[in-house]
């Protein structure tokens, strides 16, 4: 990667001859004009990402990836030696006028370069606080540490700072919490804050950042997830596991006697006590818990509020999900609603599936079949026993055995069946060939004109049957609100069931 930065880049900006009128200013009797793009005007910034961003455009259309930030650009070589991509871009951008800040250009490639503030780190995959951004924080810090009061343009400062460190330092915000009260008491009655236990503690804590050498590296795009049910009464939590190997398990345990908190500490708590459970089991993945507690979901997607004792339930529970790098997404579920209910109330053509004698026919020809791998609990395909086929959903449920066909491994299943949303023929196709499965049967239909997945078929099918013809009745069933009904229609298509092998 090299950094560029434009010298002066808005007094390159000329403004034409009639607007010259709207930014002038008055000064001892004399009125000045702007001829080029002023610091002042709220849009200049727009107006110079704007043009810079045409450039940006060029590159990357010539190859070249690059992000840019007003004036400052960073571009990425495919090697350290890539020289002629330096010298390219260079050439490019002094040929369209601009004027390159030598000292703050970093034009020798590096996998660590310094872009918008960070240590932009490509071997560590994360963002890095620079050194002297560190000293200037630590002596800041300390300053007030070595004061009994604290001014309000003391606290801003320091606050500030913190919130800037976010993209580096894990939920910087939550941190905060108790600097920004101080700001609030300071601006009602403008005198110096002293500096509280709880105060100092706060500002205390971030101590660790003096000797911390770690950092928050970038996530892959490949999703492990898990979904889990948090509630809490007056004497008891409760946690249910919604996917994942322990799907269906449910545990919880008692308050401690003489427990009288209020019922939001308690929702906050057994979120603690679920993940404190599952412990390793959780450990890398991403996880989606339901609450029904809209005070714990403010204050987890807000980094923290106004109540102390749940702030610091809520920094208990951030260190514990960072310890093991889990990265949580709180969701809301009204008291009343049941989960399992709400898909059941729901018609989804998705839904669809084949009918059972045409299934037996496919199953009886490449089966036995041993996943579905798009189903839901009510129309997943059966074996000759009758039971449902192990099978992976769109949303948690009971008989679930994964959420989501792309985040599963698939190289390992025997012999999958998939009958896709016609909208993912495409995608599934290439995640079964990214996942190298081995032997699978596909269904799909026969569109005109030819689809782009059709070349995809044609390569890795060993065999075809037509399972139904355009204006053939009882092939599929679709859901309704009295269960399943076979088509008295007719296919609108072709349908094929095709033998496929990624290997």
């Amino acid at each position: 990667m090299f950094t560029c930065d434009e010298k002066s880049g808005y007094d390159h900006v000329k403004l034409s001859d009639n607007s010259y009128k709207y930014f002038g200013i008055q000064f001892a009797g004399w009125v000045f004009v702007c001829t080029t793009l002023p610091f002042g005007w709220k849009a200049s910034a727009y107006v110079y990402q704007t043009i810079g961003s045409c450039l940006t455009s060029y590159f990357r259309r010539q190859g070249f990836p690059c992000i840019q930030y007003i004036d400052d650009r960073l571009h990425v070589c495919p090697t350290l030696d890539s020289e002629e991509t330096l010298i390219e871009v260079i050439r490019i951008l002094t040929s369209a006028g601009y004027t390159l800040n030598l000292n703050k250009c970093q034009l020798a490639p590096s996998k660590r370069v310094r872009y918008l503030g960070f240590i932009v780190d490509s071997e560590k995959q994360a963002y890095i606080v620079p050194d002297d951004k560190k000293i200037a924080f630590i002596n800041l810090r300390e300053s007030i540490l070595s004061s009994s009061s604290v001014t309000l343009h003391t606290l801003q400062r320091f606050a500030g700072k913190c919130i800037s460190l976010n993209l580096a330092v894990p939920a910087a915000k939550l941190y905060t919490r108790e600097v920004n009260l101080a700001i609030s008491k300071c601006q009602k009655n403008s005198r110096c804050v002293p500096l509280s236990d709880d105060l100092r503690s706060e500002i205390e804590h971030w101590r660790f950042l003096d000797n911390w050498d770690g950092c928050v590296q970038w996530r892959s795009e490949f999703h492990h997830q898990t979904y889990l049910a948090t509630d809490a009464s007056a004497f008891r939590y409760g946690v249910s596991i919604l996917s994942g190997e322990l799907k269906g398990t449910s545990f919880g345990d008692y308050w401690q006697d003489g427990d009288n908190r209020p019922i939001h500490l308690k929702e906050a708590d057994a979120l603690l006590k679920a993940v404190q459970s599952l412990g390793e089991t959780i450990s890398n993945h991403r996880l989606d818990v339901l609450t029904d507690n809209q005070a714990v979901l403010f204050s987890w997607q807000n980094q923290g509020g106004k109540n102390k004792e749940l702030n610091d339930i809520m920094e208990k529970l951030f260190n514990f999900l960072f310890s093991r790098n889990i990265e949580m997404n709180l969701k809301y579920v009204p008291t009343s609603l049941n989960v399992a209910d709400a898909p059941s109330r729901c018609i989804d053509m998705q839904d669809t599936k084949l009918d059972h004698d045409v299934w037996h026919l496919i199953d009886s020809l490449f089966g036995p079949h041993s996943v579905d791998l798009m189903a839901s609990d009510s129309n997943t395909m059966q074996d000759k026993e009758g039971q449902p086929l192990k099978h992976f959903t769109r949303h948690p449920s009971p008989l679930s055995a994964g959420v989501n066909i792309f985040s599963q491994t698939l190289s390992q299943e025997q012999n999958p069946y998939v009958f896709p949303p016609f909208a993912l023929i495409f995608p599934v196709l290439k995640f079964l060939k990214e996942q190298k499965v081995k032997i699978c049967t596909v269904i799909t239909p026969k569109f005109n004109p030819t689809p782009i997945w059709e070349p995809f078929i044609l390569e890795y099918t060993s065999y075809t049957i037509c399972i139904g013809r355009k204006g053939d009745k009882h092939i599929l069933c679709f859901p309704s609100k009295h269960g399943y009904k076979k088509d008295e229609h007719g296919l609108k298509w072709d349908l094929f069931a095709h033998r496929m092998s990624f290997l």
